[in-house]
């Protein structure tokens, strides 16, 4: 029922040139969206009219269903071509589809995540920081060089792991 409405705001606009609802302020077009308060110019068609006027109906109930849309006078003798999906298996495949390229990222993420900390220790560990150094330093505040060392080379990590993720995602999107 929403989206009859917004057809009805774009229908509005369509053929108009300006949306249904006015304000100066935004508080004064929420106002006017509440209210449910537009015009319409008077060289509009009455058939194009009535339909504006219900499918920007405020109770929703009262608006048109879209085949109802489809029938109204001011779309008579229009063709509209049959709906050549069939849209919840559509949907229901591409669920899948989605679901298991997440499970795909997010394991490769997991990995990724686990090989960064073993880099970001390799890193450290080739500055001459151990484990315990930098527990050790926790104490001292996290504007310890040692803990902004860790930080910097930690960040540093995680940033060519998320471009390495990025470029995965775009392979298998290309493969897909």
């Amino acid at each position: 029922m929403v989206d009859i409405w917004a057809l009805g705001v774009l229908l509005h606009f369509m053929l108009i040139g300006v949306t249904p609802f006015r304000g100066e302020s935004v508080p004064e077009l929420k106002t006017a969206i509440l209210q449910g308060s537009f015009t319409l110019p008077m060289y509009l068609e009455h058939s194009s009219r009535m339909l504006i006027e219900s499918m920007l109906s405020m109770e929703p109930y009262k608006r048109p269903k879209i085949e109802d849309v489809k029938k109204s006078i001011w779309l008579r003798g229009c063709r509209f071509p049959p709906t050549y999906l069939n849209l919840s298996n559509h949907e229901e495949k591409m669920e899948a589809e989605k679901n298991e390229i997440a499970k795909k990222v997010s394991l490769r993420k997991s990995c990724l995540i686990a090989r960064s900390l073993s880099e970001v220790w390799n890193i450290m560990h080739s500055y001459g920081i151990t484990e315990q150094m930098l527990e050790d330093s926790q104490e001292r505040g996290p504007k310890n060089a040692m803990i902004g060392t860790y930080r910097i080379v930690q960040f540093q990590v995680q940033t060519a792991a998320k471009q390495s993720v990025k470029c995965m995602n775009a392979k298998e999107l290309i493969t897909l």
